[in-house]
C-alpha cells in the first residue's frame, strides 16, 4: 500500500508549483545571524535556505490543514541539521498532516 501512496505523493509533489527559494532578506534576524556564518559555503547556505522555507510551509499547513496536501516532500537539500527539536516536531507534525490528507483523498476536518 505504501508504494501507490509514494506513487502519488511524488506525483503531487511534482505537479505542485515551486516555491521561490527564501531569500536572505525574508530571514529574521536570528536566522540571519546562522545564514551570516555559513554565507562563505554557498552550498551550505543555499541548504540552509531551502530548509528554512520547507519549515514555513510546513508551519503554512499546520496554521490551515486544508492544504496539507499539496505540502511537497522535502527538497533533497533539506536538511534538519538547521532546526531544532521544535521545528523539527513542527515538521513532522505537517508531514503527518499531509499523509492523512493523501489517504483522505484531501478531506481533512
Amino acid at each position: 500500500m505504501l508504494k501507490p501512496l509514494f506513487a502519488l505523493s511524488f506525483l503531487i509533489a511534482a505537479a505542485a508549483p515551486a516555491s521561490a527559494l527564501l531569500t536572505p532578506e525574508q530571514l529574521t534576524p536570528a536566522e540571519k545571524k546562522v545564514y551570516g556564518g555559513l554565507i562563505a559555503t554557498p552550498a551550505t547556505a543555499r541548504k540552509y535556505l531551502v530548509t528554512r522555507e520547507y519549515l514555513r510551509l510546513c508551519d503554512a499547513v499546520i496554521a490551515d490543514p486544508k492544504t496539507a496536501i499539496a505540502l511537497p516532500v522535502q527538497p533533497p537539500t533539506f536538511s534538519e541539521r538547521y532546526l531544532s527539536m521544535e521545528e523539527r516536531a513542527r515538521v513532522d507534525q505537517a508531514v503527518d498532516l499531509n499523509i492523512m490528507a493523501l489517504l483522505s483523498g484531501g478531506r481533512l476536518a
